[in-house]
């Protein structure tokens, strides 16, 4: 199924992000719920990214960026941001090895930075060619952005005027 919506008119591809329910074997040590465990997770089952030996790549740094409750699920949302240490051609060429790649239909590389148009884009739903494909992938990429650029920062991209967007990496 081709993840593409309509907007205005004009097909935009639906952006979504990792993201993994909880399970019970996600409980730390003591017994209680680990988001870190979830998150852990889900990057290795939709992008062979761990520790593991047949892992594609590792996280070098994660964090905890942000929570949030979905009153229409009843579920609790953990939002975490990794840095990877593969490039873009090494997650590419590995991506069908994971788990759950049947997940991630296809990967858009967005250069992640507050200077660049697309990301600002797809915060103000003004991105040409992507749109988030929720709420959840909306909230998650503002509290990564927030996290690593800080609200000043993010509060001053987001009310200066767009810059250019190639529409090049979107065709195919």
């Amino acid at each position: 199924m081709d993840r593409t919506l309509v907007v205005d008119g004009e097909a935009r591809k639906a952006v979504h992000i990792v993201a993994e329910g909880m399970i019970p074997e996600d409980r730390g040590a003591s017994g209680t719920i680990d988001p870190k465990r979830s998150s852990d997770r889900a990057l290795e089952e939709e992008l062979s990214i761990s520790f593991g030996k047949n892992a594609i790549g590792e996280v070098t740094r994660s964090a905890a960026t942000g929570f949030f409750f979905d009153q229409l699920r009843y579920q609790p949302c953990f939002a975490y941001i990794a840095h990877l240490d593969v490039d873009r051609d090494q997650l590419q060429a590995g991506l069908g090895s994971a788990q759950d790649s049947w997940e991630v239909e296809k990967l858009f590389f967005i250069r992640f930075d507050p200077e660049n148009a697309e990301v600002i884009a797809l915060l103000r739903h003004e991105h040409p060619y992507l749109k988030l494909a929720s709420n959840h992938a909306h909230a998650v990429l503002w509290f990564a952005c927030l996290y690593e650029f800080g609200y000043f920062r993010m509060r001053d991209y987001l009310n200066m005027p767009l810059g250019r967007i190639d529409k090049g990496a979107y065709t195919s």
